[in-house]
């Protein structure tokens, strides 16, 4: 009994896998032009019935007698269904590419390959190009119209001989051109051009005296279809025209702004359409054949062409002439006038490329410089106040910014903007005075910055022998939004100082700059450092050595001292140090260099670490020691680090400094700490307010604090001097006060 029905159970199964085999089958064909299987469960197919067989096999007669080396079967209905893709079965029967196949052949079969010169015999003026010794198929030209690769032309003046000959001799003074030798020698062999009615290849001619090489020519005896230029129609043309003309009425009502080429090619093709449109090169050219003189195309480095009209002076005073008859003299005279100052500013030099330097701006006469002659003196004539030289080269750029907007850079008018958003940071003041012309944009200024921040970068350049670069590096808070605490950057910044000052003067390009580019200038590799507190176990701190007797600066002491006691005035502690060392020789100012920033908590020791590795490749490559200033804060995390360093580690070798306010907070503090009790805090209550003794004593005051010390200090001088010369003490003469009879001194020591 279990036999049988595991033999049920195993025919049954089989029954099912057969029956599963037979509906995958079913769901698939192939299709009868590409033999691609068909998945019949998707639509991108079609069952062929009798009428369609019998397009397709028409179809695959036609390709057959085209192409018999590659035959297409053709299919007889027998009943059964047949599938094709729709994409191929519009492929085989689309008459248009078979039309485009047909021709194709055709001109293959018609097309003659390039004849060698054995079977052509010697060259001759008649049917070859006097310059590439080729032969010229005159049926080709005559059949592809417009065609450079065909197209040729008789020679019909002996100036083109000269012309050729000159030529070469350029061509041949350089290196060695086989081209310029072949023509050279060949020209060489007649006199008379004209007379042999001698032909040459246009794209020939053009190649030669452009003075390109001879390999840059193509397309002339291969066997490859030419390129179908043709020429245009009538019609074609004509809308071209109209197109143009349209272009010459726009640029013409709209004289008083600045137009570019772009927005008048945009201007035509919306006239003509997108088909047989001018090229801008065409544009260009048809501007300036129109035009003439009267045109200026400027051409600017990452900007585009901006398109000027001029007037000359004969044409202004023709058209002033005009207007007599319907206007006033005087107000002949100012439109004679306007009209000339106008023309005098577009046909000024154009400064729109360089921002102008920081020397410039600040320069008077160089503002004026930038004036064309009749502006200058309209407004001169016009501004009599104090500060006429100013006001006229404010007023003059201002005008000329108004006429030409993208054609000057006024460097007043850059400059207060710049200025305005480096000190306030109001886009919306900018705006304002801009558009009242008083100043450039906001974006202008934020251009600036952007090119700016490329032409300083963030290198240092070669420092001088003698100089010393100095390299400090603190913590950067910015506040950009006070009243909710966001918005508050945080960061380590760095920057360098060598003194003397490196004299350097950068023009800043103007240029369209990425965000990209000054992401990569400012690119800062970060090492991770671990926590270095189990240095501070490790840390030891040497013998202080003793000060050695400095007998000179123990005089200068003294004489300052005694100085108390002479009725002349004389200067406080900084001027006294000011006129004994003013023969001394200064270094000078020093050059601030900018360094990248680093976008990092500035405490923490990674973000410690990665400045002292990058302050050590700059010291690196101008080959100084590094001397790298802290506050007391990072400073401590510095020496922390540096401790923590093998001894062969480059960080060995950084000379770390406490920056110097925080050293004289920390002296100060040392002070106060030192002689507390001591009777010092009630003395320095008699000037000051005991709330700001208590900050005086631990070093947070520091300016009241040294000049409280100062105080102490001649006081207690002026008081042992006068016990030990016996003086009165300086203005207490005839008071009842004498201390100098209560003090005791020890002479005995």
């Amino acid at each position: 009994m279990k036999w049988i029905l595991s033999f049920y159970f195993r025919l049954s199964s089989q029954n099912q896998l057969m029956m599963s085999l037979s509906s995958n089958a079913s769901v698939e064909a192939p299709c009868i032009l590409c033999d691609v299987k068909i998945n019949l469960k998707e639509r991108n197919h079609a069952c062929v019935g009798i009428k369609g067989l019998e397009t397709i096999n028409n179809f695959s007669v036609k390709h057959n007698e085209l192409h018999p080396e590659k035959k297409l079967p053709i299919f007889e209905f027998d009943g059964s269904e047949l599938y094709v893709h729709t994409d191929c079965r519009k492929r085989h029967t689309n008459t248009r590419r078979y039309e485009q196949k047909k021709r194709k052949r055709e001109d293959e079969s018609t097309d003659v390959g390039p004849t060698l010169r054995s079977e052509r015999g010697s060259f001759s003026f008649r049917t070859d190009c006097c310059l590439c010794g080729r032969f010229i198929d005159k049926a080709k030209a005559k059949r592809f119209p417009g065609n450079l690769d065909y197209e040729y032309s008789r020679v019909m003046s002996l100036e083109i001989k000269k012309t050729l000959e000159k030529k070469c001799e350029e061509r041949r003074k350089g290196e060695a051109d086989e081209w310029a030798e072949q023509v050279f020698h060949r020209l060489a062999c007649i006199s008379d051009l004209p007379a042999e009615e001698a032909i040459y290849h246009r794209k020939c001619f053009q190649y030669f005296v452009g003075g390109r090489d001879f390999s840059m020519l193509c397309g002339l005896t291969n066997g490859e279809p030419p390129k179908k230029r043709g020429r245009r129609s009538v019609v074609e043309d004509e809308s071209n025209n109209s197109a143009f003309q349209h272009v010459l009425e726009y640029l013409e009502k709209n004289d008083d702004e600045t137009v570019t080429l772009d927005e008048l090619y945009g201007i035509m093709k919306d006239e003509a359409g997108d088909d047989g449109v001018y090229s801008k090169r065409t544009l260009q050219r048809q501007l300036e054949t129109h035009y003439r003189d009267r045109v200026t195309i400027i051409s600017v480095k990452q900007q585009p062409l901006i398109v000027t009209l001029n007037n000359n002076v004969n044409k202004i005073i023709h058209d002033a002439h005009k207007k007599t008859e319907s206007w006033k003299d005087v107000d002949t005279l100012i439109d004679i006038v306007s009209e000339y100052i106008r023309n005098d500013i577009k046909n000024a030099e154009k400064h729109s490329q360089v921002y102008p330097d920081t020397d410039d701006i600040k320069s008077v006469d160089h503002n004026l410089s930038v004036l064309p002659a009749s502006l200058r003196r309209l407004l001169g004539g016009i501004i009599k106040s104090k500060n006429a030289d100013l006001q006229t080269a404010s007023i003059g750029q201002a005008i000329m910014s108004a006429t030409c907007p993208r054609g000057f850079l006024s460097p007043l008018q850059v400059g207060l903007c710049v200025t305005l958003d480096h000190k306030y940071g109001r886009r919306d003041l900018i705006d304002l005075l801009s558009k009242f012309g008083f100043c450039a944009s906001y974006s202008e200024a934020t251009l600036y910055k952007k090119n700016a921040a490329i032409a300083q970068g963030v290198g240092v350049e070669e420092v001088a022998e003698n100089a010393v670069l100095h390299l400090i590096a603190d913590n950067v808070d910015h506040n950009a939004n006070t009243l909710n605490g966001e918005n508050v950057i945080h960061m380590m910044g760095q920057m360098g100082a060598v003194t003397p000052a490196v004299a350097h003067r950068k023009h800043i390009a103007r240029n369209k700059i990425s965000l990209e580019e000054i992401k990569r200038i400012g690119h800062h590799n970060i090492i991770f450092q671990r926590d270095p507190k189990g240095a501070l176990q490790r840390l030891k701190y040497p013998t202080i050595r003793l000060l050695a007797e400095d007998i000179e600066n123990t005089k200068l002491d003294i004489l300052w001292q005694v100085s108390m006691h002479i009725s002349q005035p004389r200067p406080l502690w900084s001027g006294y140090m000011q006129v004994l060392h003013h023969e001394m020789r200064n270094p000078g100012k020093s050059t601030q260099l900018f360094l990248p920033m680093i976008d990092l908590p500035p405490s923490s020791p990674t973000c410690v670490r990665s400045t002292l590795e990058y302050l050590c490749d700059v010291a690196d490559q101008q080959g100084v020691t590094p001397i790298i200033t802290f506050d007391q804060q990072l400073y401590w995390i510095a020496l922390m680090i540096i401790e923590d360093q093998p001894n062969n580690s480059r960080l060995r070798r950084i000379v770390l400094l406490l920056g110097g306010f925080h050293t004289q907070m920390s002296f100060l503090g040392a002070v106060g700490s030192i002689m507390d009790g001591s009777g010092l805090k009630e003395m320095l209550t008699q000037v000051y307010a005991e709330g700001s003794v208590d900050k005086m004593l631990s070093g947070k005051a520091v300016a009241r604090a040294v000049r409280g010390h100062l105080l102490i200090d001649s006081a207690l001088n002026i008081i042992a001097t006068s016990a030990a010369l016996r003086l009165p003490l300086p203005f207490l003469t005839g008071t009842h006060l004498n201390i100098s009879s209560s003090i005791i001194l020890d002479n005995t020591k």
